[in-house]
Parts: structure tokens; C-alpha cells; sequence
């Protein structure tokens, strides 16, 4: 009798852990999903509630995030002034990689955290206060 008690719950136990782990990795790719697109940064904040900032410009930094993996960015210093970059993209445990390797490797790691299907914050890898605010754009 006690054995069958816990041959039961052992299996029980084992069923539970993976559900929960189809879980978080159907929840993980519907949100890599959520990042294919164009987003484009609309304005910054703080958790602290010190305020919240809008780029107040026309030409706004973009990211476009290709199903296939790659990513174009476009960083505006004026309208006239746009830096193009290609790269690739990776999103994992909630931390979005974008690795830019033209001239220079560059790799931009951020925390995300999705506000709602078509609005984003991104910490920077170690701050946890301020974040930039990217809106998807239709």
C-alpha cells in the first residue's frame, strides 16, 4: 500500500514540474513572437517615479526584429543623421541580445518587460531603475 502511495505521488510530482516547463516555454515563444516587428523608442522613465521623458523627436531610434533572427537598428542623432546597423537578435529568459558585428562587434543586452502586446521597457543588463520605452509600431 505505501509503495503504491508513493509511486503515485512521485508521479504526481513529476507530472507537475513538466507542465510547468511546457508552460514557460510556450510563454517564452509567444513573447520572442510579441518582438518581430518594428519598435521604435517613444520616451524613458524610472521605477523610482522621478518622471518620465519623451525623446520630443520626429526621427526616432527603431528596432526591427526579423522572425529569421536578424535585426536592423536605426540610432537618429538628427533626422538627417541616421546610423544603420544589421545584426542578430536572441531573447531568452527575458533578456533580449542584439550583437551588431559591422567594424566594431557591438552587443546590447537588455532586461524586457512587456507592459502589453505593443508597448516595451528595457533595462539596461544591471540597472534596474531606469528604462527606455519602446512602442511597436503599425
Amino acid at each position: 500500500m505505501n509503495k503504491k502511495i508513493l509511486f503515485l505521488l512521485l508521479n504526481a510530482i513529476v507530472l507537475g514540474f513538466s507542465s510547468c516547463s511546457s508552460d514557460d516555454s510556450n510563454d517564452l515563444d509567444s513573447q520572442q513572437n510579441k518582438l518581430i516587428g518594428k519598435w521604435e523608442i517613444v520616451g524613458g522613465g524610472s521605477v523610482k517615479g522621478e518622471g518620465y521623458f519623451d525623446t520630443g523627436n520626429n526621427c526616432k531610434n527603431t528596432y526591427q526584429f526579423n522572425s529569421n533572427k536578424t535585426v536592423d537598428y536605426k540610432s537618429y542623432m538628427t533626422c538627417s543623421d541616421v546610423i544603420e546597423e544589421q545584426g542578430t537578435w536572441e531573447f531568452k529568459d527575458h533578456i533580449l541580445v542584439r550583437s551588431f558585428p559591422e567594424n566594431v562587434l557591438l552587443v546590447m543586452k537588455d532586461s524586457v518587460v512587456f507592459v502589453s502586446d505593443v508597448k516595451i521597457h528595457l533595462f539596461a543588463i544591471g540597472d534596474k531603475v531606469n528604462y527606455d520605452i519602446y512602442e511597436k509600431v503599425k
